[in-house]
């Protein structure tokens, strides 16, 4: 009899991760959270329900295919010409920054220069869908910090390619062929720079059989789907990463004249599509690893934030950008991103880095997604304090965290009153019971 299809542990796997996804809702969360802990929970270093690594492999390149796909459908590449100088100058000092930092921490540990080049890739990536939502929870997306970061996201995307370019040059056995390397990357950023141009044009461009697309808006999600995975496909052709074809490609339908519908049409399967992206990084996570490396992978994620935060609000600041818009965008781009993914892969297949290394990498880049919520919450924080002259730090953390004092304080407060009100209760309960139960003194006999 031919062997049936498992489909229990998948069935568990989306049971789990919509069981998670409506715990952070209720809590205010994105749900996004709830799915990475619900891979981490159910994969082979948890639960163990899905163990199969080819099922993994499966789940996590569709998971990346599909996020870039869809991440590439809602950027503008129109509003990305209005403010390219300030995003472009702000991606590339941010690089530049993230790769000096490594490169001289791999003087002080002994890295390879490529170990470290590679750590400074995976630095300088934040992660758009992230990074988009928590622009839009503090009610930011539409204006000029939005604009600001979304415009960085794009570039720091777009720098992707010259940045595979690079670690494809850097694996190759007899060595770096210098200047074929600065040529193919001088060609890449030369298409780039088409591409944008041809898709950020007055005239808009159309979807091939345009009519059919309107005409059946049902075909829309298959038809996009196939655009998601041919660009893939060229792009693997080209010895480039697939998820970069597949990024481009939801890019090249985001700035069509149809990308209303299409957009439209995916919305029934694009929560899905994005569950599968992050129960695939959550699949990635090996706890057991993570539980013997805690403190490492600790001190890494808060490295991360915070370096990721000065470098964003420093280079955001030097291309011109107001404090308060540097400090909110910078802020909301701390977190690494989903291109990161696809640099440590990379580096992982080129023999750059390890397998150790690149657990250590997963994890930190899953674990900063997991704690984007609380850089939220403090970047809300940032955004609700009025503007004004710089003052005292002690000043500036009391007010950052009053809001947790005052209602620490109430707590207490609340905590005293109904204790005291239980123990006056109790009292009172304890004297009737006393008295009921109080032997009577004898009648006197008449």
């Amino acid at each position: 009899m031919a062997a049936h299809l498992d489909l229990l542990p998948v069935a568990l796997l989306l049971v789990g991760a919509v069981a998670g996804g409506l715990l952070f809702a209720a809590l205010r969360q994105p749900p996004l959270v709830g799915y990475i802990i619900a891979g981490a929970v159910f994969g082979p270093s948890g639960l163990g329900l899905i163990t199969d690594q080819a099922t993994i492999n499966v789940f996590a390149e569709l998971g990346v295919l599909v996020l870039l796909f869809v991440v590439g459908t809602h950027l503008s590449l129109r509003a990305f010409r209005n403010i390219w100088r300030i995003a472009v100058g702000a991606a590339a000092l941010q690089i530049l920054v993230s790769v000096t930092l490594m490169l001289a921490l791999a003087a002080l540990l002994g890295w390879r220069p490529e170990r470290a080049l590679l750590y400074g890739f995976v630095l300088a990536l934040s992660s758009t869908a992230v990074g988009i939502k928590i622009l839009e929870d503090v009610g930011e997306l539409r204006n000029e910090t939005g604009r600001v970061a979304v415009g960085v996201l794009i570039a720091q995307d777009l720098a992707v390619v010259p940045m595979l370019i690079v670690i494809g040059g850097m694996a190759d056995a007899q060595g770096i062929d210098l200047p074929a390397l600065v040529l193919k990357i001088a060609l890449a950023v030369a298409a780039l720079v088409a591409l944008i141009w041809a898709l950020s044009r007055r005239q808009r461009i159309h979807l091939p059989f345009r009519r059919l697309w309107v005409r059946h808006p049902d075909l829309a999600p298959i038809g996009a789907l196939a655009l998601c995975v041919l660009g893939a496909a060229l792009s693997g052709a080209l010895e480039l990463s697939a998820g970069l074809g597949a990024f481009l490609a939801g890019l090249y339908v985001g700035n069509t004249s149809e990308r209303a519908v299409m957009v439209r049409a995916m919305d029934p399967i694009q929560n899905l599509l994005l569950m599968m992206f992050f129960l695939s990084a959550g699949l990635l996570i090996d706890l057991a690893f993570v539980g013997r490396h805690i403190g490492l992978v600790a001190l890494l994620i808060g490295l991360v934030f915070l370096l990721n935060s000065v470098i964003n609000v420093v280079a955001l600041r030097t291309v011109g950008a107001s404090w308060r818009v540097a400090v909110l965008a910078g802020f909301a781009l701390a977190q690494l991103g989903e291109f990161a993914f696809v640099i440590a892969a990379a580096g992982a297949a080129s023999g750059l880095i390890g397998a150790d290394a690149q657990r250590v990498v997963v994890a930190v880049i899953a674990l900063t997604m997991i704690m984007s919520p609380l850089w939220l919450a403090f970047a809300r924080r940032l955004h609700e304090l009025p503007a004004g002259p710089p003052e005292r730090l002690a000043l500036l953390w009391a007010r950052l965290l009053s809001a947790e004092a005052r209602a620490l304080r109430q707590g207490s407060e609340h905590l005293v009153q109904s204790s005291a009100h239980l123990a006056v209760r109790l009292g009172g309960r304890i004297e009737r019971v006393s008295r009921r139960h109080r032997p009577r003194a004898p009648q006197r006999l008449r």
